[in-house]
């Protein structure tokens, strides 16, 4: 999970504690953790490019988007970067929220947080130019 974290955050240690509680919330309920850092992982795609949203569904292990059922509240079978010292302190001491989602805005370094999926997709449709259709 703190590898998630460490892909998924910013710098800003409230970004990080934020990401690491919006996991731990959907493990809670038996989401899938729906994060695209472990899709990039399993299709072995460079960062810099990209990722197509129909590679967020690869058949993998480490695919946390799949909604098969297979990864519902699921964190993938190991780690996908190096984990630093303030992604394991989120992961342990994340924040208390009851956001369910997030989501960035690639150019600005900017994260979002939501409860519900309505809030999230208002905000991902206006990001989706900017984000490059991810």
């Amino acid at each position: 999970l703190a590898s998630m974290v460490e892909k998924e955050s910013t710098n800003d240690e409230e970004v990080r504690k934020n990401i690491a509680s919006v996991f731990l919330n959907r493990m809670k309920i038996g989401m899938t953790l729906g994060s695209d850092v472990t899709s990039l992982y399993a299709n072995k795609i460079d960062e810099s490019r990209a990722m197509y949203r129909q590679e967020k569904y690869i058949n993998s292990p480490y695919n946390t988007h799949l909604n098969d059922g297979s990864m519902n509240g699921k964190l993938p079978v190991g780690p996908i970067s190096t984990i630093s010292i303030k992604s394991i302190d989120a992961t342990l001491h994340p924040n208390d929220t009851d956001y369910l989602y997030f989501i960035a805005n690639i150019d600005t370094k900017e994260t979002f947080f939501y409860k519900n999926y309505s809030d999230h997709q208002s905000k991902d449709k206006e990001l989706e130019e900017v984000n490059r259709g991810m």
